[in-house]
């Protein structure tokens, strides 16, 4: 019965389509345009299909390979390069020269002028760690295959955006735009009240006008009652 393949987070190993589709929608920020050719670096060594399309989708990326096997306990992530391939036909070149590395490892990824690098066996499709002072690779694979390495970085590659902070940077946005609205709203309420103690006063003057006239219509009244007294005609004596 044949074996299943399974991640170093003990799922399946996802396909090479369905990891550069993952990483597309959250794309790290050292991303790069894709390469367009492989012509130098397919002098020195054949590009096997994964790291053909890996390159083609990023033409290499700071930070976005996971060394370390998170199953085993290391305190730090140890994270490498995706070289360019321009860089990894410069490093297997040099390596040829100096260390002799064999014509079947291919350098692709690293921290650039170290020395150390990733190596692809593509013989085999493992992933393996070259040691430039050593002049070999360390017998223990770092990853059965090219997808089951970059599973690593899926979840946790650095520089991925997050969207809770994109939420959390425009909240403070939306609250210090709600005062305006409201002190507009103010400002006529303001108007209002203190129209009213004017209209007070104006509906208050024909009040207080009628009521000083009515002492004067009074004084009218009085005369008016006292003239037909004063000119009565006496009673004829007897």
């Amino acid at each position: 019965m044949a074996e299943t393949k399974t991640s170093v987070t003990d799922g399946p190993v996802p396909s090479m389509d369905e990891i550069l589709a993952r990483l597309a929608a959250r794309p790290p920020r050292g991303k790069k345009p894709g390469a367009t050719s492989f012509a130098k670096l397919e002098d020195l060594a054949p590009v096997p299909e994964p790291l053909r399309d890996l390159w083609s989708w990023s033409n290499g990326c700071k930070e976005l390979l996971r060394r370390d096997d998170p199953r085993a306990g290391h305190p730090f992530p140890v994270w490498d390069d995706l070289f360019s391939v321009e860089t990894a036909a410069q490093e297997l070149a040099l390596n040829r020269e100096e260390a002799a590395m064999k014509p079947k490892y291919l350098p692709f990824g690293g921290e650039e002028g170290s020395g150390d690098s990733l190596v692809l066996d593509t013989k085999t499709g493992q992933v393996l760690f070259w040691d430039h002072e050593m002049g070999d690779v360390d017998p223990d694979p770092v990853a059965a295959s090219l997808p089951e390495l970059l599973a690593r970085t899926l979840d946790v590659a650095p520089g991925a955006p997050e969207p809770a902070k994109a939420v959390a940077v425009e909240a403070p946005t939306t609250k210090a735009a709600s005062p305006a609205p409201a002190e507009k709203a103010a400002r006529p309420a303001a108007a209002k009240k203190a129209a009213k103690p004017a209209a007070a006063k104006k509906a208050a003057k024909p009040a207080a006008a009628k009521k000083a006239v009515k002492p004067a219509a009074a004084k009218k009244a009085a005369k008016k009652a006292a003239k037909p007294a004063s000119k009565k005609k006496a009673a004829p004596r007897r």
